[in-house]
């Protein structure tokens, strides 16, 4: 009897210790895989997925026990292969206590079936028993809509700027040489290439392919760059205020949900599709600026 008691409290302690870390797959590629779990293990078509994680133990207990009833609801067969199938498995719940994985658990886009890949069989939660026992941020991560916001990478007409609004010292640098910049500015290279160079100067990086400025990535404030009136280190409210259309389209680059929410970016065309301005923002502060200068 102590024997069994001793099983239960290490069973009940391991739970208490175990953490959750939920997978999304959010941006699949047009032809497989069929699993997020792929994508996890190779990190293909970057960014893919978001991840969030929980130490909540009832959660977790819950989410274990509705795994463990699924097999009493209706069976579907399932079939997941390595591309090109219809059946999709979006989402994945890895349970850990230690570094050691207590359980997993698929699941179909919503929620809506409980995956059992080995066995090529989805049973349906038909009550949403899984998704309603979701609580705190891992509830938030599962309805917040990316399907929304990557379509508007795509779809959003985005607001442009004119090359002329692009400033250095208060004058445009559009076109400049290599020549021209070591000659006025520094002559130190930070790599150096056959096709391109760059350089560090003002706190800023200049990358100059074919001996014209390609790209400028503006970082630290009080850095002596202006865009469209707008600097490093201000409120990203001038962008909203400035840029309606293209605020529309929140670009993001991380993995975890968390991240997504603090630092992402907007992108601004310049006139005549000569370029981008791409501005990132960091805990509503403009961290970063890349300027990209296309010729034709």
């Amino acid at each position: 009897m102590k024997f069994i008691v001793i099983l239960l409290l290490s069973s009940t302690c391991c739970l208490a210790q175990a953490k959750l870390k939920a997978y999304r797959l959010v941006n699949e590629a047009d032809d497989g895989p069929c699993t997020v779990e792929y994508y996890v293990d190779y990190q293909l078509y970057f960014p893919s997925y978001v991840t969030v994680e929980s130490s909540n133990a009832e959660l977790i207990d819950n989410l274990l026990a509705i795994k463990r009833q699924s097999k009493k609801w209706k069976k579907n067969d399932f079939h997941c292969e390595a591309r090109g199938s219809m059946d999709m498995i979006y989402n994945m719940y890895i349970i850990k206590g230690g570094i050691n994985t207590i359980d997993t658990i698929f699941t179909t886009k919503n929620n809506d079936f409980i995956v059992f890949p080995k066995d090529n069989a989805a049973y349906e939660d038909k009550n949403h028993l899984l998704q309603n026992t979701l609580t705190g941020e891992v509830k938030e991560f599962f309805e917040y809509d990316f399907d929304k916001q990557i379509t508007s990478w795509f779809t959003v007409n985005v607001d442009s700027i004119t090359r002329d609004k692009v400033l250095y010292k208060g004058k445009s640098i559009y076109g400049l040489t290599e020549e021209l910049f070591k000659k006025q500015y520094t002559n130190k290279r930070l790599i150096d290439e056959k096709s391109y160079h760059a350089y560090s100067h003002d706190a800023s990086t200049y990358l100059f392919f074919d001996n014209t400025l390609k790209e400028v990535t503006i970082e630290a404030p009080d850095n002596n760059w202006v865009i469209d009136g707008i600097k490093t280190g201000e409120n990203k409210s001038l962008l909203l205020a400035k840029y309606p259309n293209s605020a529309k389209a929140k670009i993001f680059s991380h993995i975890r949900f968390e991240d997504t929410k603090r630092e992402y970016c907007y992108s601004i065309m310049l006139t005549d599709d000569k370029g981008s301005v791409d501005f990132f923002i960091k805990d509503k502060i403009i961290e970063k600026i890349i300027v990209d200068f296309s010729y034709r």
